[in-house]
C-alpha cells in the first residue's frame, strides 16, 4: 500500500458515483454515464400441460434501462401453482418494449438461469424462458402485463407454453438508485421454526428448522419499511429455502424500537410440505440500538403455507446495520456508504464424498451474485447466493454471509480474502444437514474504477466435516457504488 493512497481518493478521482449502478448485470450499461431507470416486474406464468408438478411460476424481475425501452437485470422464478414448493430458478433477463398505441406497449423478454428443487428436475437445471405480450400503463409508474411465454428446463422434461400475467413498475429516471428506493438497513438473521403437529411431504412429523439468511429493508415513509429477505435451512430440512418480501411498521422510543411486519413469499424443499410453495407470515418484535448504526432485533411470528395448511411458529434474531432514517436521506452532508455488486460463474470440483447418490456424477457449474457492504476502505460484510446451471445437480443452491478484507497491489489490481457461513442443499449433494462454511481468495483487475474483472478460488465444506467439500474457481465482474 503506497503512502497517502486511499480507496476513497481513487473513487473520487474517477467520479465513481456517476457511473455505478447503471445496470445490475450488463457491464456496458453499468459503466455508462447516462441516467437510468429502475424497472421491476412481478407476476405469474401459468403453464399449459406441464410435464412435472410445476404448474405455475411466480416471477420477480429487477433491472435497469440501458437505453430507451431496453432493460437488463436479474430474475427469480419460484413454484407457486401445483405441488412443487421449493422449486426456484434464478438468472439473467432482458426486457425490450415497443410503443403500440396510446399507453399500451408490446414487450419481449428472454431469461437464462438455473435451479430446480422439489425433486422435479433431475438433470442440469438450466432454464430458458422467452415471452411476448402487452404492457398497459395505468399511470406513469404502474402497468399491467399479459402475454405468452415458452419455458424449457433441462432435466425436468419441462418444455411448455404458459400464459403470463403481472404488474410492472418503473421508478423513472434517477441519477442514483437510492433516490427512488433508499436503503434503511442490511441484516444477517437466524430463525427457529417450530411446526407443532405439521407433517413433512413424506407424512412424518416435521422437524424444527434452523434457518440462516440475509435481509434488506428500504425506506417506505416516516415509519414504514419495505423488506426483502432470503433464508436457507442449516438444520432440520436440508435443501429448504424461502424468499420473502413484505412491509414493516416501526415506532421508536430512544434507542428502543417496536415493530410489526407482514410477509408474502415462496418456499419449500427439504421435505417441508408447502404444496405449491406460497408462504404467508406476520409478527411483532422489538429492537435495541447498539452504538450509532448497529441494532439487535428479535421477532416472534406465525407462518403458514396456505396451500398445504402447514403452520409454524418463528423466532428470529437479526443483527442489522442501520444505514439511515427518513431524515438522513434528506441530509446529503451525512457520510455515505460504500458497496460493491458482483456477478459471475463458479466451477466446482467435487470431492469423493460430494454426492448422496454416488451414481450421480458431474461438476456443478454455478452462477453467483454477491453484495458487499464496506465498514471503511478494506473490511466488508458480504452476502452471496448461488444456483446451479449445469453438472447434473439440478436444485443445488447455496446461500452465504461473511466478512471480507481487500487491499491494493498496484494502480489497477487489488486482492481480497473472504470467509463465510451459510446453508446449502439439493441436487443430491451431501450437505450433511445444510450448514456450511467457505473461504475464498480473489484477484481483481480494475478496467476502470467503476468495473473490475475478478478471478477467485476457494473451498466450501460442511461443518460436520463429512460430505461435500468442493474446491472451486470463479470469474466475475465487480461494480462498486455508494449511497447516502
Amino acid at each position: 500500500m503506497s503512502a497517502g493512497w486511499t480507496w476513497s481518493n481513487y473513487e473520487s478521482r474517477w467520479q465513481l458515483q456517476h457511473s455505478s449502478l447503471r445496470l445490475v448485470l450488463v457491464i456496458s450499461a453499468m459503466s455508462s454515464g447516462s441516467v437510468s431507470a429502475l424497472e421491476v416486474q412481478t407476476g405469474f406464468d401459468l403453464i399449459h400441460s406441464p410435464d412435472t408438478k410445476i404448474e405455475g411460476l411466480h416471477r420477480l424481475y429487477m433491472g435497469y434501462s440501458i437505453q430507451d425501452d431496453l432493460s437488463l437485470g436479474q430474475s427469480i422464478y419460484s413454484a407457486a401453482v401445483g405441488d412443487a414448493g421449493g422449486a426456484f430458478f434464478w438468472g439473467y433477463e432482458v426486457v425490450k418494449t415497443w410503443p403500440l398505441f396510446g399507453s399500451v406497449d408490446v414487450y419481449a423478454s428472454g431469461f437464462l438461469g438455473g435451479g430446480g428443487g422439489a425433486s422435479q428436475v433431475t438433470g442440469d437445471g438450466l432454464m430458458l424462458r422467452y415471452g411476448i405480450g402487452l404492457d398497459a400503463r395505468l399511470s406513469r409508474k404502474w402497468g399491467i402485463t399479459g402475454g405468452f411465454t415458452h419455458i424449457a428446463i433441462d432435466g425436468g422434461d419441462e418444455a411448455a407454453s404458459a400464459f403470463s400475467v403481472g404488474l410492472s413498475y418503473s421508478a423513472g429516471a434517477a441519477q442514483y438508485f437510492w433516490e427512488s428506493l433508499p436503503t434503511r438497513s442490511v441484516a444477517v438473521r437466524s430463525s427457529l421454526v417450530s411446526f407443532g403437529s405439521s407433517l413433512t411431504r413424506a407424512g412424518l412429523p416435521q422437524p424444527d428448522l434452523v434457518l440462516v439468511g440475509a435481509e434488506f429493508s428500504f425506506m417506505g415513509g416516516p415509519t414504514g419499511e419495505y423488506v426483502f429477505a432470503a433464508d436457507g435451512a442449516a438444520r432440520g430440512g436440508e435443501g429448504y429455502m424461502q424468499v420473502m418480501s413484505g412491509m414493516r411498521g416501526r415506532s421508536r422510543l430512544g434507542p428502543i424500537s417496536g415493530f410489526y411486519e407482514g410477509y408474502l413469499g415462496f418456499g419449500g424443499g427439504g421435505d417441508v410440505d408447502t404444496d405449491g410453495g406460497i408462504l404467508m407470515q406476520a409478527g411483532i418484535g422489538f429492537g435495541v440500538n447498539i452504538g450509532r448504526d448497529v441494532a439487535v432485533e428479535i421477532m416472534l411470528s406465525e407462518q403458514i403455507a396456505p396451500q398445504s395448511g402447514s403452520k409454524g411458529s418463528v423466532a428470529t434474531l437479526r443483527l442489522a446495520r442501520v444505514l439511515g432514517s427518513e431524515h438522513s436521506f434528506e441530509d446529503v452532508s451525512l457520510p455515505g456508504h460504500n458497496w460493491q455488486f458482483s456477478t459471475g460463474v463458479t466451477q466446482q470440483f467435487p470431492n469423493s464424498d460430494f454426492r448422496n447418490t454416488p451414481s450421480r456424477t458431474g461438476r456443478p457449474l454455478m452462477q453467483e451474485s454477491s453484495v458487499d457492504m464496506f465498514f471503511g476502505e478494506r473490511l466488508y460484510l458480504t452476502g452471496n447466493a448461488q444456483t446451479v446451471l449445469g453438472g447434473n445437480a439440478a436444485g443445488y443452491a447455496i446461500g452465504l454471509v461473511g466478512l471480507g478484507y481487500r487491499s491494493r497491489i498496484n494502480a489497477t489490481t487489488t486482492w481480497a480474502i473472504e470467509g463465510h457461513v451459510g446453508a446449502a442443499g439439493g441436487g443430491s449433494v451431501a450437505a450433511q444437514g445444510g450448514a456450511i462454511y467457505s473461504i475464498r481468495g480473489e484477484i481483481d483487475y480494475w478496467i476502470k474504477p467503476s468495473m473490475a474483472v475478478s478471478f477467485g478460488a476457494g473451498r466450501i465444506s460442511t461443518f460436520s466435516g463429512e460430505g461435500m467439500a468442493p474446491d472451486f474457481l470463479s470469474v466475475s465482474m465487480k461494480i462498486p457504488y455508494s449511497t447516502h
